[in-house]
């Protein structure tokens, strides 16, 4: 359930423009504000009162309560609040517990408090415990815009000052908010979780299919894969895509990429810029699973693994390009002049320097992991992107960081990304029961794409 049919019908009709944003199923309207990283005030929260009149909704921040008292002398009447359990029968369509401020949808009144004329974007639930709804001020005004406004909501002091679970405010003056994942990439990789069946393999199809960016990145994939593997051309047929030519697995890693990106704003110029990052992250995607193909089976390393933790583990650089652009120009300035000093110690050189002074201090390797863990990726994605500049690590997935490390070094001797310059450490190739001969010949089966993955770099770079 994605949302109420009454809210959805109401929003519809009155031709609103609205977002959904997914997130794990929560418990309570705070803890749903916490999953997407939304400050309270900004949340919508809807309380049923009574009096011997009748009923109504009141709306008021999430981070206020009603004072029944000022209500009172503003509107004459003797309000009582109707109890959670007790009111979700008037929201018959809705998951318990989940009542939208949209009053007028189940023929409710409404009455508003002026603190939400403040707030802009607004969000709230629309019916279930799994997505919020954004919308502008003026669109919801819009919507209740006839509804008696008071002054009836004071702040609850236990939540002044309180930062959600996986919070951006690193201190009092620096509040950064994490860009949200795209609803179509969260809905891909719950997807993905699932074990390949008709019904996901159909589910997969028909996201697909309605994004035509990642319909043609999916096609060109896999008229690249016959081309290699000398197979006759394909149909255009996506289910065959998935089932018969890439894979399922293979198929949801690549809508994810190409969907999540477009959470961030980065220029595309510089060592860092999208241009290049969109290729590092190709290449090093593409390139992990291949030397992963050439792993035992012993080692118990998915390709599929390696080829997520490889387009993902970096994308704590397109976080600070988002957050922060004057650093991060200024950091791809000193790539430029410097480029064999690890990209690592360059960071830090920038503490101190504007608002990113308390943020950049953690390197883009934690940045990335907080944002990992943030979009709920799996555990194997945020250990990597934490730890794939750590050279001594030999914690959980560790292999998977070995493999990362050793990918980024060969694309590093090609002039890409912020790889280790030097020799390959044969150590750790025998660790993944590796040579540097079939390392090789992951290499250069990798570059026979080059062409075609450079151009998808620069379709998701625009």
């Amino acid at each position: 359930m994605a949302v109420a049919a009454n809210v959805k019908h109401y929003l519809d009709s009155h031709r609103v423009t609205y977002r959904m944003f997914m997130h794990e199923r929560t418990r309570s309207l705070q803890e749903a504000s916490a999953k997407l990283g939304l400050h309270q005030r900004d949340v919508i929260q809807a309380i049923l009162l009574k009096d011997a009149e009748g009923i109504v909704l009141a709306l008021l921040p999430l981070d206020h309560q009603i004072d029944l008292a000022k209500l009172s002398k503003q509107t004459h009447r003797i309000y009582q609040i109707i109890p959670p359990n007790e009111a979700d029968r008037y929201f018959n369509d809705c998951e318990p517990g989940s009542h939208p401020p949209l009053g007028m949808a189940y023929g409710l009144p409404i009455i508003l408090d002026k603190s939400l004329e403040n707030l802009n974007p607004v969000y709230f639930e629309g019916g279930c415990h799994t997505f919020m709804i954004q919308m502008s001020r003026e669109d919801f005004h819009f919507l209740t815009g006839d509804a008696p406004s008071y002054s009836f909501a004071v702040l609850n002091h236990t939540e002044e000052n309180s930062v959600p679970e996986n919070s951006w405010a690193f201190n009092k003056e620096v509040v950064v908010n994490f860009p949200t994942l795209p609803l179509i990439a969260r809905q891909i990789l719950d997807i993905a979780e699932e074990h390949p069946s008709e019904a996901s393999v159909i589910a997969l199809t028909n996201l697909i299919a309605h994004d035509p960016k990642v319909n043609d990145h999916i096609l060109y994939c896999a008229h690249m894969a016959a081309k290699r593997d000398n197979n006759p051309p394909l149909s255009d047929s996506l289910s065959d895509v998935i089932t018969k030519v890439l894979g399922f697995k293979t198929v949801s890693h690549i809508a994810v990429g190409v969907t999540a990106g477009r959470a961030f704003h980065v220029p595309n110029e510089g060592p860092l810029g999208l241009n290049n990052f969109w290729r590092h992250a190709l290449q090093c995607a593409l390139l992990a699973k291949k030397i992963a193909e050439q792993i035992p089976k012993e080692k118990e390393i998915d390709p599929n693994v390696g080829y997520l933790t490889g387009f993902f583990h970096n994308f704590g650089y397109l976080l600070l390009g988002h957050w922060f652009p004057h650093e991060f120009r200024l950091l791809n300035r000193w790539i430029l002049l410097n480029p064999k000093v690890p990209v690592e110690s360059l960071e830090k050189r920038l503490l101190g320097m504007g608002q990113a002074m308390t943020v950049l201090g953690k390197g883009h390797a934690r940045l990335g992991a907080w944002l990992m863990k943030y979009w709920g990726m799996p555990d194997s994605i945020v250990t990597v992107t934490r730890f794939h500049h750590s050279k001594n690590y030999d914690g959980v997935y560790a292999s998977y960081i070995h493999l990362i490390q050793l990918t980024n070094q060969l694309l590093k001797a090609t002039g890409l990304g912020d790889g280790e310059i030097g020799k390959v450490d044969l150590k750790k190739l025998a660790s993944l029961g590796l040579t540097l001969q079939a390392v090789e010949v992951a290499l250069a089966k990798m570059q026979t794409e080059m062409q075609g993955l450079n151009r998808m770099a620069s379709e998701l770079a625009t």
